[in-house]
């Protein structure tokens, strides 16, 4: 900000403010190197803070889905553990004795659906063949079929054959909606024997277990794992899913194992990262901070070199641009001409017409001047109504200088749009290899100057 006061501080020019040096110095490359560095750290940081963020939202993601996944697998595998339980009890009993009749096992069935909403029905399939289905309304369906010929009975020829509970499913049931069923081997007494089956809801599983309301928002797949240790299609979710990124829990149930794998890659929300949030700013102030600096710098640099009213460099910049040349004198030593150029008239304008107007004549002087740097020639004001101009590569009374000084007045007419009677007298002093300093060289200029002055009041 202080380079911007000294800015707004630079005494007027008849135009207004000096952005032609404004502009000079934001081309300056020094200006906007540590700008640049600063931009690239910051946004090196800021990628950083984002990244973390990034990563630390999706351990806390994965972490609230690992939570609420649990919570569900936990309500799974207890409402079918609490719901096939009576099958492997009617077992029990069927071994000690004989299978109850179609009344009691009606009543059985009323009383499981009575306390358990996911109860579909009972089933006994003596010789694996369904031959009584409780209740029997709606379940008519399921009356006969064949578990040795049904493509969906492998499950219950494995259950009777292994001798132990199997969890079947989820499959289409011919009454209607998909089930999960329980198959347990009875044997009895007498020597009958056959399968008992209790048939669950399983889009009722999936309310009240909360799992119907995961999929809507979460993406998952839920398959079987087979009994040699493989897992088998994807009955639930999405087949596509990639094993890797993604969360894996197994829900054991009475007689079956599924294997569940949820997405953790995290949902755009559209939510802006902390980091972001209240980096982003931080690091554009920070960067408008060191651009201001940096202009401050460069600002006041190009003011300690640099006359605010004409635009040209000043005393300081001239001498430190003849000391170089004198440096190097003996190489250049009659190829730098230097010539002094004092203003003709310039006194009677600020007396008869104000300093301000002469203001306006030394703005208009400087910006004919400074049109000449694309002919490669340099120039300074040096004081008042004097200024210098260095051309390498010409000799005195070269046409191009003579043309400097005659065009001078034209010039003035055309920025000024009035003609104040303002001309130029010139003096020019070729580099020698006996300047020793620019004062030397300055000196030979000014007397041919103050020659040229003595000519023209003959």
């Amino acid at each position: 900000m202080a380079g911007l006061r000294a800015f707004f501080r630079v005494p007027r020019r008849a135009s207004g403010l000096p952005w032609r040096e404004l502009a000079a110095v934001l081309r300056q490359p020094a200006l906007w190197l540590p700008v640049a560095g600063v931009a690239m750290v910051a946004a090196l940081l800021l990628e950083a803070a984002v990244r973390a963020d990034r990563q630390r939202a999706s351990l806390q993601y994965a972490a609230m889905l690992r939570t609420e996944a649990e919570l569900i697998r936990s309500r799974i595998e207890g409402r079918v553990a609490h719901a096939v339980a009576p099958v492997e009890g009617i077992a029990l009993l069927v071994g000690a004795g004989r299978l109850p009749d179609a009344a009691t096992l009606d009543a059985l069935a009323a009383g499981l659906a009575a306390r358990e909403p996911l109860f579909r029905s009972l089933a006994v399939a003596p010789d694996l063949v369904i031959r009584s289905v409780h209740p029997y309304r709606g379940n008519e369906a399921a009356l006969g079929i064949d578990f040795r010929a049904d493509p969906a009975g492998q499950e219950a020829v494995r259950a009777y054959e292994e001798g132990r509970l199997v969890l079947a499913g989820p499959f289409p049931l011919r009454q209607g909606g998909v089930g999960l069923s329980a198959r347990v081997p009875y044997r009895e007494a007498a020597g009958g024997s056959g399968l008992l089956s209790i048939t669950l809801d399983f889009e009722a599983l999936l309310q009240a277990s909360g799992l119907l309301a995961f999929a809507e928002t979460r993406r998952f797949a839920l398959r079987p794992r087979l009994a040699e240790g493989s897992v088998g299609a994807v009955f639930l979710g999405d087949p596509e899913l990639p094993p890797d990124h993604s969360l894996m829990l197994d829900i054991r149930l009475p007689g079956a194992s599924w294997e569940w794998r949820i997405d953790t890659a995290q949902p755009a929300t559209g939510t802006v990262p902390p980091s972001l949030r209240y980096g982003l700013p931080a690091a554009v102030m920070l960067v408008l901070l060191v651009a201001a600096l940096a202009f401050t710098r460069a600002w006041y640099a190009h003011l300690a070199r640099h006359d605010p009213l004409s635009g040209l460099p000043n005393r300081r910049a001239l001498f430190e641009r003849l000391e170089q040349r004198v440096a190097r004198r003996e190489a250049l030593a009659g190829k730098c001409c230097l010539m002094a150029l004092d203003l003709d008239g310039f006194k009677a304008v600020n007396d008869r017409h104000g300093h301000r107007e002469g203001d306006r004549v030394i703005e208009a002087v400087g910006h004919y001047l400074r049109s000449l740097g694309e002919a490669g020639l340099w120039a300074a004001r040096r004081s008042g109504d004097e200024f210098v101009l260095l051309a390498c590569g010409r000799v005195p009374g070269d046409p191009g200088l003579q043309a400097v000084v005659a065009g001078l007045p034209a010039a003035l007419r055309r920025l000024l749009g009035s003609d104040f009677g303002v001309s130029a007298s010139a003096g020019e002093a070729l580099l020698d290899a006996g300047d020793a300093t620019a004062d030397q060289w300055l000196k030979r200029a000014d007397d041919a100057l103050y020659e040229a002055k003595r000519r023209r009041a003959r």
